[in-house]
């Protein structure tokens, strides 16, 4: 559950709990399901956790201003 109250507002709680919890989880996966049978989604399993990555980095980013 996401803790608002503790983070201080919506969007720190939002990282801290993609960052914590489901970034962590996402990278440990090694089954995608079809996505592991062909190059292309292996590569689009790849391009979504690089893009997570981006988004948790970005929302880190503009928490810290």
């Amino acid at each position: 559950m996401i803790n608002v109250t503790e983070a201080g507002s919506l969007i720190p709680a939002l990282r801290s709990h993609l960052s914590k919890i489901y970034v962590p989880a996402i990278k440990a996966m090694t089954n995608w399901g079809e996505l592991t049978q062909t190059p292309q989604g292996q590569k689009a399993s790849k391009e979504f956790v690089e893009s997570l990555d981006s988004f948790v980095h970005f929302i880190d980013g503009k928490t810290r201003m």
